[in-house]
């Protein structure tokens, strides 16, 4: 009878949790994300220094912030173990708060590179809800919790930039992160007083430093290949996002004044074809083996990622990105989910911690990288460098032998 009520007070806060944090991360990604429709603009706005280029500019506050969530990826995992998940959710959205609010007064590129990189130092939400729910979900259940953070996630990512293109266009590029700040600050509050934890008493001996953590992820091919799957991805999104908005403003010429709205439209179709056709990959996976979706969808991710090369208008961009999010959203659940069914119970935490790290690095190689390819060889050059990345990726993957993951 005693353990019948304490399953039912352990589902019962798994559903509540489970509830709560998808509605965080929903608000909390399409508010980090909403950015993406109109930052290179909100650059420019601030001005670039003399003799410098904005497509420079916007690689660099682009890619730190990835730069320090790489670095910072491990040292919150290990704060969430010994002080509890929730705290850091809450330190995480404190943090994001206080760094939105802070951009609305940027008044140069240098207030914007600092800020950028406050914000890669103390976000890290995402994966300590990934941290908390593993935890305390059970078994039969760890898939469905995983896939629903990763679709709120997903929808989040749809919402952002259409959202804030439009209220870029309506109410200024300032007002926005005004906006984004104060979504977060309600996020903090609905997580102070919903979310609960009993937190995990780990002994001295299980207690493992960085370089630990560091070694037991090394020492596994599967996990390798995974973080190398979700770095490709990662590269391969971010390294067009520093100068996509100009790259429509240059097939576009038209639609200057709506430029902000028409970047976040597009942006949406992918992220609205990669929500849509998350639950479709994952019932492939469970029959043909997530290991045969991942390589599948890197493939011709990475296809799709060159055809950007020669569109000629926006339609053509926006039903190339539409193709493109369905094979996106077949990369990055199928790699969770081969890690989620080949990582010990102790080691999960651990394990998603360092996968954020792997797709911060991606996200850092892909900002930085973008920018600098664009002033060099063009805008239309990031797509070339995007779908090799991808394609390379699944070749690496499919002659991978060492180690066969559990489907």
């Amino acid at each position: 009878m005693l353990c019948s009520k304490q399953y039912n007070l352990a589902m019962k806060a798994w559903k509540n949790n489970l509830i709560t944090l998808t509605i965080l991360i929903f608000i909390s990604n399409a508010g980090i994300t909403s950015v993406l429709a109109f930052l290179p603009f909100y650059i420019r706005e601030v001005g670039v220094p003399a003799g410098q280029s904005l497509e420079f500019w916007s690689s660099m506050i682009y890619s730190i912030s990835f730069v320090f969530i790489c670095l910072m990826g491990p040292v919150w995992g290990m704060v969430g173990d010994r002080y509890g998940h929730k705290i850091n959710i809450n330190r995480a959205l404190v943090g994001i708060t206080i760094v939105f609010i802070l951009m609305a007064f940027a008044r140069s590129v240098y207030d914007l590179f600092f800020l950028r990189l406050l914000f890669g130092i103390l976000v890290g939400y995402y994966p300590a809800s990934m941290a908390l729910m593993s935890n305390m979900s059970p078994k039969d259940k760890l898939g469905v919790t995983l896939g629903t953070l990763q679709t709120s996630a997903v929808a989040g990512g749809i919402a952002g930039p259409f959202i804030g293109g439009i209220l870029a266009d309506t109410v200024g590029y300032r007002t926005v992160f005004l906006v984004i700040g104060g979504a977060h600050l309600v996020c903090l509050m609905i997580s102070m007083l919903f979310i609960t934890e009993n937190k995990i008493v780990v002994s001295n001996e299980e207690k493992a430093n960085i370089f630990d953590n560091l070694k037991y992820v090394f020492k596994s091919g599967l996990l390798r290949t995974m973080f190398i799957s979700i770095l490709a991805m990662q590269v391969s999104l971010f390294i067009v996002q520093p100068v996509f908005s100009l790259f429509i403003e240059q097939l576009d010429k038209g639609a200057t004044q709506h430029i902000s709205s028409l970047t976040g439209i597009i942006f949406a179709s992918t992220a609205v074809s990669q929500f849509l056709f998350t639950p479709f990959w994952g019932k492939k996976g469970d029959k043909e083996g997530y290991n045969n979706i991942l390589v599948k969808s890197l493939l011709y991710a990475g296809v799709f990622s060159l055809l950007q090369v020669i569109v000629q208008t926006t339609n053509q961009l926006l039903l190339i990105r539409i193709m493109f999010g369905i094979f996106v959203a077949g990369v990055i659940p199928s790699a969770y989910t081969i890690m989620a069914k080949n990582t010990p119970l102790k080691k999960k935490g651990v394990v998603f911690g360092l996968s954020s790290s792997a797709g911060a690095i991606g996200g850092a190689i892909g900002s930085l990288s973008g920018g600098l390819v664009a002033v060099m060889f063009g805008l239309r050059s990031v797509f070339v460098l995007s779908g090799a990345f991808l394609i390379v990726t699944s070749i690496f993957i499919l002659q991978k032998k060492q180690e066969q993951p559990k489907d």
